[in-house]
């Protein structure tokens, strides 16, 4: 009986961990989405005012908003890059 009850919080523990071990996988990979978008905006010279929406060719199920708008400042861009689960509304963000 002591044995069992004890063994509640560690079964508790194991089972946050592996909740925390996905949602950790979905954020880097997601990071690594964004940031690859970033480069090829700067890359491709893409820097023009958008707000637009679409899906991410090889990440299935992924999509992606570019946001770029400008500043007070000549030459100077905002640069906002959103990628999201087209089903979840958990969102990562690259500035």
């Amino acid at each position: 009986m002591i044995l069992g009850i004890a063994l509640i919080p560690l079964l508790a523990a194991q089972a946050r961990a592996v909740g925390d071990y996905g949602y950790a996988n979905n954020t880097a990979y997601e990071t690594v989405l964004a940031k690859n978008i970033m480069s090829k905006v700067f890359l491709l010279n893409e820097i023009y005012i958008m707000n637009k929406q679409e899906k991410i060719r090889g990440a299935k199920g992924y999509m992606v908003k570019k946001s770029i708008s400008k500043t007070s400042y000549p030459g100077i861009y905002i640069i906002k890059i959103t990628v999201f689960k087209k089903r979840h509304s958990s969102k990562r963000a690259l500035r």
